[in-house]
């Protein structure tokens, strides 16, 4: 018999109930957990129930039935996910939340972009790069349960992504990254502003990995920084290798925690929490420091740029700039590869001799 029941962090009633073929079925019902809606919630599941029933003879096989919320549940309980794929999924959720995986249709993929095209996020549309983020997450649980699961469902979004964007690439001179510095070393609200900056610049590692550091996971006798799939976008394991100019930096942050007696275990500590939180955002310092150094267009993430950026007109081949940004695909490292004009240069002169 059909069961409702109110879930953790879910407005709605859910769901649960036995299947023909004996899989458990969960789903949201989408009637919000209130008292007086509780019987509304009860006849949709009888009925919901009655319909997976319907037509059904003994010894008869059925193709399983299997929601969104148990592909989440599971892939999320196995694989685990970075923060960018799980804001992902969170994002999904809004839309497949659910739903039964058998009613996934290429209609129902066009209306979901429809729908994240026309949101608005801090005053501007989601963009088409991060609707095709998104749905290559789905597609990414899609095909785990679908080849290693033995889930029986279709994908129906291969072939249906937007076209992925290389954006514009916005990195900074060395002349302008002194500015910076310089500027930086003027915000007093602060302080670790500059040693934030340096090892952006030197590491390419982004704000949240740096912010998020704990002290733990700096190796010293090897001059590396360790992260683990829950600190990066990927999801994978990691190692950052620390130049001299990264490493001075946070020898000077330590100096900073050691001076303020603060106990903490992050590198980037919130004075406000007494050590206990990390910074959580540095961004109005860091537009006041570019305000002051002149620079335009430029935002913390584009410390991340400029490394690589560096790094490809320095002649450092682009798979080698890949593996330090730590990109799952040559492709998305492939838009510095433009950086490097004399090195295409000395090719074209062999012409000459």
């Amino acid at each position: 018999m059909a069961k409702i029941y109110p879930r953790q962090g879910s407005p709605y009633w859910w769901v649960r109930f036995k299947g023909p073929n004996g899989v458990e079925i969960r789903q949201s019902s989408k009637v919000p957990q209130k008292e007086e809606l509780k019987k509304q919630a009860e006849l949709l599941a009888n009925d919901w129930e009655l319909a997976a029933w319907k037509g059904w003879l003994p010894g008869q096989e059925q193709r399983p039935v299997y929601s969104y919320d148990q592909l989440v549940e599971r892939y999320l309980d196995e694989c685990g996910t970075g923060s960018a794929g799980l804001n992902n999924i969170l994002r999904l959720n809004t839309f497949f939340e659910g739903m039964p995986l058998s009613e996934l249709s290429p209609a129902l993929i066009s209306d979901y972009k429809a729908m994240r095209a026309n949101t608005v996020f801090r005053g501007k549309h989601i963009s088409q790069p991060t609707i095709r983020r998104e749905l290559a997450t789905f597609s990414a649980m899609l095909k785990k349960a679908k080849y290693e699961w033995g889930w029986e469902i279709d994908n129906p979004i291969p072939g249906r992504l937007p076209k992925a964007s290389r954006g514009v690439v916005r990195w900074l001179t060395p002349e302008e990254a002194d500015r910076l510095l310089l500027a930086a070393d003027q915000q007093a609200r602060q302080p670790a502003l500059r040693d934030f900056i340096t090892l952006g610049l030197n590491t390419g590692m982004r704000k949240m990995e740096m912010l998020g550091l704990e002290i733990s996971r700096i190796d010293f006798r090897n001059r590396t920084i360790h992260l683990n799939p829950e600190h990066q976008k990927s999801g994978e394991y990691g190692v950052v290798p620390l130049n001299e100019e990264a490493f001075r930096a946070i020898t000077d942050r330590l100096h900073w925690i050691k001076k303020q007696e603060l106990q903490t275990s992050w590198l980037f500590p919130g004075a406000d929490s007494g050590g206990e939180h990390h910074i959580t955002d540095i961004r109005r310092s860091f537009r006041a420091a570019c305000k002051v150094a002149g620079i335009e267009n430029f935002r913390v993430h584009d410390l991340r740029h400029t490394f690589a950026s560096w790094l490809v007109q320095r002649g450092v081949p682009i798979y080698e700039v890949k593996q330090l940004l730590r990109h799952s695909s040559i492709e998305t490292t492939e838009k510095y590869a433009h950086l490097a004009p004399v090195n295409t240069a000395r090719h074209v002169d062999l012409l000459n001799e």
